[in-house]
């Protein structure tokens, strides 16, 4: 009786299992600094703070691919495999992100980009988002910019994939 008390005690009042979400960035070389993994280690950390998502606190797993794609793709698979995350944030650029996120998708694992800006990188991907602008948004933004401001009365997009 006291064995079962003990277990069930040790059931109740354990801690909530944590919900694991993975950060793949470029934190090492040259022009890389790891901004992305510093920015999610503040975010999990005030989420953390805050009681964590429903209860239940985050740990940041925390990846560098080099900003190179086959490290990228290697790091993508390990992920998937190891079955573990809720959801990936990065990766840092639109290579790596257009390698790696059909996997993701494939996987049914979401995946938020807040750098990767070619069209390509979100395009027939729905596991994939970013927080940033796709360089069509950016060109249109552009153009209406330069109308806006100067003396020029009509701007023209053209679109690289429709060239012939």
């Amino acid at each position: 009786l006291l064995a079962a008390i003990l277990a069930g005690y040790l059931l109740i009042n354990r801690p909530p299992t944590p919900v694991y979400l993975a950060v793949v960035d470029a934190s090492t070389g040259a022009s890389n600094d790891g901004e992305i993994t510093r920015a999610a280690e503040g975010a999990v950390f005030a989420i953390n703070e805050e009681g964590g998502i429903d209860g239940h606190p985050i740990e940041l797993l925390k990846y560098d691919d080099h900003n190179d794609v086959t490290s990228a793709v290697g790091i993508a698979k390990q992920i998937i495999n190891e079955n573990k995350v809720l959801a990936v944030i990065g990766h840092r650029r639109s290579t790596t992100s257009i390698a790696t996120f059909p996997l993701y998708g494939q996987a049914h694992i979401p995946v938020i980009t807040p750098s990767a800006t070619a069209d390509e990188v979100t395009a027939g991907q729905p596991w994939a988002f970013r927080t940033v602008f796709d360089n069509s948004q950016e060109a249109a933004g552009m153009a209406a910019v330069t109308v806006a401001y100067t003396t020029t009365k009509r701007a023209f997009l053209v679109d690289r994939k429709s060239v012939v």
